[in-house]
């Protein structure tokens, strides 16, 4: 059996690769504190701003906090009235990120419908 691969997916390879560390597990732990502190919001986040990262987005990375909420499996916790918990584990999942060093910032705003998003300062000189 042959295998050719189209010219347009080399070229998304090339430019839409995400790098993991072999070791990214260890580091998740230690950047939130342990192994049982870390959770699968944190390894969510971290997909969507390696992504980002990926694709050379660096500064001001948007996204709606209806979005990130559904982007980090948290819906349970807001249909179940548990806000506070539900900031918590944004915040820890934050928390999580920059001590990794993978996000150098992040803000939350209001967007122009009213809602709120958060806006992301990512680390553009990252290197695993």
């Amino acid at each position: 059996m042959i295998l050719v691969i189209n010219q347009i997916f080399t070229d998304e390879i090339e430019y839409k690769f995400i790098k993991y560390p072999i070791d990214i597990n260890r580091r998740l732990s230690a950047a939130a504190g342990s192994s049982n502190k870390v959770t699968s919001s944190m390894h969510l986040l971290l997909d969507y701003l390696l992504r980002e990262i990926s694709n050379r987005r660096y500064k001001d990375v948007e996204i709606g906090e209806d979005k990130l909420i559904t982007l980090l499996e948290l819906d349970n916790l807001l249909k179940q009235g548990k806000r506070k918990v539900l900031n918590d584990t944004i915040e820890k999942t934050f928390k999580a990120m920059k001590n990794l060093g993978v996000l150098k910032g992040a803000e939350k705003a209001r967007n122009k419908t009213g809602g709120f998003k958060f806006i992301f300062q990512l680390n553009e000189n990252l290197d695993w």
